[in-house]
């Protein structure tokens, strides 16, 4: 089933994605060794595209899990029922029935599992996961980041909510560094 919004969504997260982690790469390549076994700074800079390859399609799999749920969100401005958004919140497990499809998909189901997990792994869900013990940890903050800003921001695909403006999304960033969000990015 094609939910066009969240399309949309994907695309527009990707194109974040990329832009940021391309900058961060110049910036702060620290924050991505490790991943990828990327043992040095100057290893992460030289494996640029990879890592940029790599996060393009993490982006574009990060929301795969709603195609398994129903369109529950009507079109009027409304919170969400405790139902609907219970359904909402199973959608990074229901990743997990596409990308377990091929072992080839194995390296983006913590990024899928953890795009809704806080930075310090105290909040957000699924409860199960770890983001905070994953090698694709730098990965998964930089999505959340990303997603959030779209999400926030979003003026045509929230009908739940009104969107926010990018400085106030800004400051909520700021505000929840080091708890919600990666400090550094």
């Amino acid at each position: 089933k094609l939910q066009l919004g969240t399309v949309v969504h994907v695309g527009v997260v990707e194109q974040l994605c990329h832009s940021l982690m391309d900058r961060l790469i110049d910036t702060h390549p620290s924050l991505f060794v490790g991943v990828m076994d990327f043992g040095s700074e100057a290893e992460v800079q030289a494996h640029r595209d990879d890592l940029l390859q790599y996060m393009s399609i993490a982006a574009l799999f990060h929301d795969l899990g709603k195609n398994r749920m129903a369109e529950i969100v009507s079109n009027d401005y409304r919170r969400l029922t405790d139902h609907e958004f219970a359904i909402i919140r199973r959608h990074p497990e229901l990743a997990l029935e596409y990308l377990d499809m091929d072992p080839l998909f194995d390296k983006y189901r913590d990024v899928a599992l953890g795009h809704h997990k806080w930075y310090n792994g105290q909040g957000g869900y699924p409860a199960t996961f770890d983001n905070v013990a994953s090698p694709w940890r730098p990965v998964i903050d930089l999505l959340t980041i990303c997603d959030c800003i779209d999400a926030a921001t979003d003026d045509i695909n929230r009908n739940y909510r009104l969107p926010k403006t990018l400085d106030e999304v800004i400051k909520e960033f700021q505000r929840d560094a080091g708890v919600r969000y990666n400090p550094t990015m």
